[in-house]
């Protein structure tokens, strides 16, 4: 079977895909945050942003780049308090994991377009 998506669709589809989890990390962040004991200003020198930034994120002024997003998926998946209401969210879901398992030389657009 030939594969007739374009690159454009593939890009929107994966754009799509992470929008969807960037959302659910910005509608959370407060109480993630929260469960952590961390202030906006600890929360954005532990991910490299300020905390102005998390505080326009937190109130939905700003919106969230893909790398904070892994940044605080990242954070919040390494400290046991937050790991679990991470999943119970559902912003770390298993279509997310499954989204950093790649075969070797795979592409995440060839992983996205399969599902196309």
């Amino acid at each position: 079977m030939v594969c007739t998506t374009t690159k454009n669709e593939e890009e929107t589809v994966i754009q799509e895909f992470r929008e969807k989890y960037m959302e659910k990390m910005a509608a959370s962040l407060p109480v993630l945050r929260k469960t952590l004991k961390l202030s906006q200003g600890a929360l954005g020198e532990a991910i490299g942003a300020s905390r102005d930034t998390v505080a326009q994120i937190e109130g939905k002024k700003r919106k969230m780049t893909w790398n904070t997003f892994l940044a605080l998926l990242l954070l919040f998946d390494k400290n046991p308090e937050s790991a679990t209401l991470l999943r119970a969210l559902d912003i770390y879901s298993e279509e997310l994991e499954e989204q950093f398992r790649l075969t070797p030389g795979e592409t995440l657009t060839e992983k996205k377009g399969e599902k196309a």
